[in-house]
Protein backbone atom coordinates (compact mmCIF):
# COMPACT_ATOMS: atom_id res chain seq x y z
CA UNK A 1 0.00 0.00 0.00
CA UNK A 2 0.98 3.79 -0.62
CA UNK A 3 2.84 4.62 2.85
CA UNK A 4 4.18 7.34 1.07
CA UNK A 5 1.61 10.60 2.01
CA UNK A 6 0.32 11.41 -1.15
CA UNK A 7 -0.27 14.82 -1.05
CA UNK A 8 3.01 16.95 0.06
CA UNK A 9 1.48 18.88 3.51
CA UNK A 10 4.00 21.69 3.21
CA UNK A 11 5.84 23.74 1.12
CA UNK A 12 8.88 22.48 2.98
CA UNK A 13 8.29 18.94 2.91
CA UNK A 14 6.96 19.45 -0.75
CA UNK A 15 10.91 21.03 -1.40
CA UNK A 16 12.38 17.69 -0.07
CA UNK A 17 12.64 15.56 -3.24
CA UNK A 18 11.30 11.80 -1.76
CA UNK A 19 12.16 10.43 -5.20
CA UNK A 20 14.32 11.52 -8.07
CA UNK A 21 11.55 10.66 -10.73
CA UNK A 22 8.94 12.93 -12.53
CA UNK A 23 5.92 11.11 -14.41
CA UNK A 24 4.28 12.89 -17.05
CA UNK A 25 1.33 12.16 -19.39
CA UNK A 26 0.14 15.64 -21.01
CA UNK A 27 1.55 18.75 -22.46
CA UNK A 28 5.25 18.21 -21.11
CA UNK A 29 6.61 14.93 -22.98
CA UNK A 30 9.20 15.09 -25.50
CA UNK A 31 8.03 16.92 -29.19
CA UNK A 32 4.63 18.30 -27.18
CA UNK A 33 4.01 22.01 -27.10
CA UNK A 34 5.17 23.33 -23.52
CA UNK A 35 8.02 20.51 -23.47
CA UNK A 36 10.59 23.12 -25.32
CA UNK A 37 9.27 26.18 -22.96
CA UNK A 38 10.76 23.61 -20.11
CA UNK A 39 13.68 21.85 -21.78
CA UNK A 40 16.33 22.38 -19.49
CA UNK A 41 14.30 20.78 -16.65
CA UNK A 42 13.59 17.72 -18.51
CA UNK A 43 16.88 16.51 -19.62
CA UNK A 44 17.03 13.26 -18.32
CA UNK A 45 14.53 11.16 -19.92
CA UNK A 46 14.65 8.25 -17.96
CA UNK A 47 11.77 6.26 -20.20
CA UNK A 48 8.29 5.47 -21.54
CA UNK A 49 6.14 4.45 -18.45
CA UNK A 50 2.31 3.59 -17.20
CA UNK A 51 0.51 4.37 -14.06
CA UNK A 52 0.28 0.17 -12.11
CA UNK A 53 -3.10 1.83 -11.46
CA UNK A 54 -5.63 2.54 -13.55
CA UNK A 55 -6.61 6.84 -13.38
CA UNK A 56 -9.41 8.86 -15.13
CA UNK A 57 -7.60 10.74 -17.82
CA UNK A 58 -9.95 13.30 -19.19
CA UNK A 59 -9.96 15.37 -22.23
CA UNK A 60 -13.05 17.45 -23.56
CA UNK A 61 -14.25 17.07 -27.23
CA UNK A 62 -14.15 20.58 -27.60
CA UNK A 63 -10.77 22.48 -27.06
CA UNK A 64 -10.44 24.16 -23.27
CA UNK A 65 -8.21 24.21 -21.28
CA UNK A 66 -8.31 26.05 -17.99
CA UNK A 67 -4.41 26.06 -16.54
CA UNK A 68 -3.91 29.66 -16.33
CA UNK A 69 -0.05 29.20 -16.82
CA UNK A 70 -1.19 27.49 -20.35
CA UNK A 71 -1.34 29.53 -23.41
CA UNK A 72 -2.48 27.39 -25.76
CA UNK A 73 -6.55 26.20 -26.36
CA UNK A 74 -6.39 22.76 -26.53
CA UNK A 75 -7.76 19.33 -25.34
CA UNK A 76 -6.24 19.50 -21.68
CA UNK A 77 -5.33 16.94 -20.42
CA UNK A 78 -6.91 16.66 -17.02
CA UNK A 79 -5.72 13.74 -14.37
CA UNK A 80 -8.13 12.94 -11.98
CA UNK A 81 -6.65 11.60 -8.25
CA UNK A 82 -10.33 8.95 -8.55
CA UNK A 83 -8.44 5.37 -8.63
CA UNK A 84 -9.89 2.57 -10.09
CA UNK A 85 -11.80 4.61 -12.71
CA UNK A 86 -10.42 5.03 -15.78
CA UNK A 87 -7.32 3.14 -17.79
CA UNK A 88 -3.75 3.06 -16.48
CA UNK A 89 -1.98 5.92 -18.54
CA UNK A 90 0.87 6.23 -20.35
CA UNK A 91 3.42 8.92 -20.14
CA UNK A 92 7.25 9.80 -19.97
CA UNK A 93 9.37 9.41 -16.81
CA UNK A 94 12.59 12.20 -16.13
CA UNK A 95 14.58 12.54 -13.66
CA UNK A 96 14.68 15.61 -12.16
CA UNK A 97 16.36 18.17 -9.38
CA UNK A 98 14.32 20.48 -6.47
CA UNK A 99 14.66 22.91 -8.89
CA UNK A 100 13.03 21.34 -11.76
CA UNK A 101 9.99 20.53 -9.52
CA UNK A 102 9.99 24.31 -8.57
CA UNK A 103 9.71 25.38 -12.12
CA UNK A 104 6.46 22.29 -12.82
CA UNK A 105 4.81 23.70 -9.35
CA UNK A 106 4.69 27.37 -11.21
CA UNK A 107 3.55 25.88 -14.64
CA UNK A 108 0.90 23.39 -12.81
CA UNK A 109 -0.19 26.35 -10.04
CA UNK A 110 1.29 24.16 -7.31
CA UNK A 111 1.92 26.34 -4.10
CA UNK A 112 2.08 23.21 -2.02
CA UNK A 113 -0.07 21.69 0.93
CA UNK A 114 -3.55 20.97 -0.06
CA UNK A 115 -4.23 24.56 -0.71
CA UNK A 116 -8.02 25.31 -2.69
CA UNK A 117 -6.32 27.34 -4.99
CA UNK A 118 -4.13 24.94 -6.42
CA UNK A 119 -4.65 24.43 -9.99
CA UNK A 120 -3.02 21.13 -9.41
CA UNK A 121 -1.91 19.06 -6.80
CA UNK A 122 1.33 17.02 -6.70
CA UNK A 123 1.60 13.50 -5.61
CA UNK A 124 3.46 10.65 -5.82
CA UNK A 125 1.97 6.94 -7.76
CA UNK A 126 4.28 3.76 -8.64
CA UNK A 127 4.72 3.90 -12.29
CA UNK A 128 5.96 0.98 -14.44
CA UNK A 129 8.89 2.39 -16.19
CA UNK A 130 9.95 0.25 -19.22
CA UNK A 131 12.87 -2.08 -18.87
CA UNK A 132 13.50 -0.79 -14.59
CA UNK A 133 9.92 -1.99 -13.05
CA UNK A 134 8.00 0.09 -10.86
CA UNK A 135 9.23 3.06 -9.52
CA UNK A 136 7.40 6.01 -7.55
CA UNK A 137 7.28 9.24 -9.64
CA UNK A 138 6.12 12.60 -8.75
CA UNK A 139 2.75 13.37 -11.05
CA UNK A 140 0.03 16.50 -11.41
CA UNK A 141 -3.05 15.96 -10.50
CA UNK A 142 -6.08 18.42 -10.77
CA UNK A 143 -7.52 19.85 -7.99
CA UNK A 144 -10.42 19.88 -9.84
CA UNK A 145 -11.12 15.61 -10.09
CA UNK A 146 -15.47 16.70 -9.77
CA UNK A 147 -15.41 18.96 -12.62
CA UNK A 148 -13.07 17.00 -15.05
CA UNK A 149 -15.30 13.44 -13.71
CA UNK A 150 -18.77 15.50 -15.16
CA UNK A 151 -17.54 16.23 -18.36
CA UNK A 152 -17.28 12.55 -18.94
CA UNK A 153 -20.92 12.34 -17.26
CA UNK A 154 -22.80 14.85 -18.91
CA UNK A 155 -20.92 13.33 -22.40
CA UNK A 156 -18.60 16.19 -23.15
CA UNK A 157 -15.49 14.61 -22.42
CA UNK A 158 -14.02 10.86 -22.27
CA UNK A 159 -11.26 8.76 -20.61
CA UNK A 160 -8.10 8.41 -22.75
CA UNK A 161 -5.08 5.64 -22.13
CA UNK A 162 -2.56 8.09 -23.54
CA UNK A 163 -2.27 12.16 -24.65
CA UNK A 164 -1.45 12.68 -28.45
CA UNK A 165 -0.12 15.21 -30.27
CA UNK A 166 -3.31 16.15 -32.07
CA UNK A 167 -4.90 16.48 -28.67
CA UNK A 168 -2.37 19.14 -27.69
CA UNK A 169 -1.91 20.81 -30.75
CA UNK A 170 -4.07 24.14 -30.23
CA UNK A 171 -4.17 27.96 -31.35
CA UNK A 172 -2.64 29.74 -28.35
CA UNK A 173 -5.31 31.92 -26.34
CA UNK A 174 -5.79 35.70 -27.07
CA UNK A 175 -3.46 37.81 -25.78
CA UNK A 176 -0.76 35.45 -25.66
CA UNK A 177 2.18 35.26 -27.74
CA UNK A 178 4.91 32.72 -27.69
CA UNK A 179 7.57 35.19 -26.63
CA UNK A 180 5.64 36.32 -23.10
CA UNK A 181 5.45 32.32 -22.21
CA UNK A 182 9.34 32.45 -22.45
CA UNK A 183 9.65 35.32 -21.00
CA UNK A 184 6.93 34.24 -18.00
CA UNK A 185 8.91 30.58 -17.60
CA UNK A 186 12.17 32.32 -17.00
Amino acid sequence: SMQVRSILETKKEASRLVTPYYFTYGSLKRGFPNHEDLAKHLMNFTGPATTVKPYPLVIPHEPACHNPNCPYLHQQATLCNVEGKGVPVKGEVFEVTTDDIKKFDELEGFAGGNILRNVYTRAIINVQLEGKGTVKAYVYFTSASDDAMQLVETGKGRFIGEYLMDMARGDLKPGYSAKKIEKNLK
